[in-house]
């Protein structure tokens, strides 16, 4: 389940999960009942169903309120604020998990994942930073790379946040150089822009692993900003990525699952936008525009 999630397969983990939390509730199995609807919730966030991960997460909590286990109410409160952290609601989050006594001290490498977010959040990366050093430890130690590359990319955005590009860009390029074998990439896409603004510089990493996460980001077209002729499409700003990246016509039509005419008209259109001769001239002027 967690692997058919990490590698963005969020059709068979979902069916999976809804498998196993059927499964262990006939068996009686409470915390993996608990981790599965968890796992569960996140997902349904994530595929845009906020109103059926917030109905996921109470279910899980009257089911935990049924334990005298604080191991288990924690599980849920932390996920909660997971998903009050996604959604920009960073006091309640914060609420949540000081109700919850989840702080840098948690033995849960989950609740201190969160709480290092809820830091990140709040505009405290050096704090948060120092909670994820900890982490980082003990996965080097146990060879734990899943927890791993999730540790380097949280360390990542707060070098960033701390206005240290050169460290986030090496913290990255580490995160990818331990996904791109296993194919992990929801522990990318899960960050957002943050993440999809630094991947770029990283292509000499895993070129083709960064193209496909790059597209797999969602990308509304977006107003013109000064000096463009005319909004750039979804479309379009996917094709400047792979222009970026020195792809020929034919292999951004592949890429794109377009045909080699529709990838040049589109071109056509971008080269209008920007008022560019070339290509080169016009992935200059679209890094001058801020659009790459």
């Amino acid at each position: 389940m967690y692997f058919f999630y990490e590698v963005n397969d969020l059709e068979s983990s979902r069916r999976n999960l809804i498998t196993g939390i059927a499964l262990c509730q006939q068996l009686g199995m409470v915390y993996y009942t608990l981790m599965g609807q968890r796992s569960l919730a996140k997902l349904q966030h994530v595929s845009g169903e906020r109103e059926a991960a917030w109905d996921t997460l109470t279910a899980a909590r009257r089911l935990a309120e049924k334990s005298e286990n604080p191991r288990r109410w924690r599980l849920i409160d932390a996920a909660a604020a997971e998903l009050q952290l996604r959604e920009g609601n960073v006091a309640a989050a914060a609420r949540t998990l000081e109700k919850a006594a989840i702080s840098a001290e948690s033995h849960s490498e989950f609740e201190r994942l969160v709480y290092a977010r809820l830091l990140l959040a709040q505009g405290q990366p050096r704090t948060a930073e120092r909670v994820l050093n900890g982490l980082e430890t003990a996965a080097v130690k146990e060879e734990r790379n899943g927890s791993l590359i999730t540790v380097y990319v949280l360390q990542a955005l707060c070098k960033r946040a701390a206005g240290n590009r050169a460290a986030a860009l090496d913290r990255l390029g580490q995160a990818l150089s331990l996904a791109t074998s296993p194919g992990y990439r929801r522990v990318f896409l899960d960050e957002g822009p943050a993440v999809a603004a630094l991947l770029p510089q990283l292509r000499h990493v895993a070129p083709a692993f960064v193209i496909e996460l790059l597209q797999a980001f969602p990308h509304e077209a977006a107003p013109a900003p000064e000096g463009l002729a005319g909004p750039v499409s979804k479309t379009q700003f996917e094709i400047l990525r792979l222009l970026d990246f020195g792809l020929t016509n034919q292999e951004i039509a592949d890429k794109l699952g377009i045909s080699i005419g529709t990838a040049k008209w589109h071109l056509h259109q971008i080269f209008g936008k920007l008022q560019a001769r070339n290509r080169t001239e016009a992935v200059t002027k679209a890094r001058e525009q801020g659009l790459l």
